[in-house]
């Protein structure tokens, strides 16, 4: 089955989601860029939820961000799922190094302390574009639980966070 782009497509042999490969060059995710992912836990399994799952999480994220020069202006814990916009800072920095740092750091996290949680393999990110605005992209992103049903409004639910922004900034300057 040939795989659309930005899409998955069914592995034959596990019937599990496969995460298309990343067909942007490196150099894409270098510099001043935004970049929104979103990385699923293994067989959806719904574990994102507890409030010490995602405090070390966030930890990570902070860690990883900071390490390839990156700020987060908005991510999301969905049950089984995570949304982060990553943006880069400077020239040289590496937003796509800084979601597989990330990966890395709390799949490590979760096999010492949440086993049987871990996540799948891969991500789907989309680079926004300068004329998409990132702001637009942050709203959307804290939307998820809204349009999921799980929150009433953006500012209600837990698993939204931001590093190095003020949330309420960020997602009140996105109305604008």
């Amino acid at each position: 089955m040939p795989v659309s782009p930005g899409r998955y497509c069914i592995a034959t042999d596990m019937n599990q989601p496969r995460p298309r490969p990343h067909r942007l060059p490196a150099d894409r995710y270098v510099g001043k860029v935004c970049v929104s992912f979103t990385s699923c836990t293994a067989e959806r399994r719904p574990a994102l939820l507890d409030e010490e799952l995602q405090a070390a999480l966030r930890d990570r994220l902070a860690i990883a961000a900071e390490n390839h020069g990156c700020t987060v202006p908005v991510f999301v814990f969905m049950p089984e799922h995570m949304h982060v916009l990553i943006l880069g800072k400077y020239d040289h920095s590496n937003v796509k190094l800084a979601m597989d740092e990330f990966k890395l750091l709390s799949g490590g996290w979760l096999f010492r302390n949440r086993p049987g949680v871990r996540w799948q393999k891969g991500y789907w990110d989309h680079v926004v574009r300068p004329c998409e605005g990132w702001h637009r992209q942050a709203m959307y992103i804290a939307a998820n639980p809204c349009r999921a049903g799980f929150s009433e409004d953006v500012f209600s639910w837990s698993g939204t966070g931001s590093i190095g922004y003020d949330l309420r900034e960020v997602l009140s300057d996105a109305f604008w």
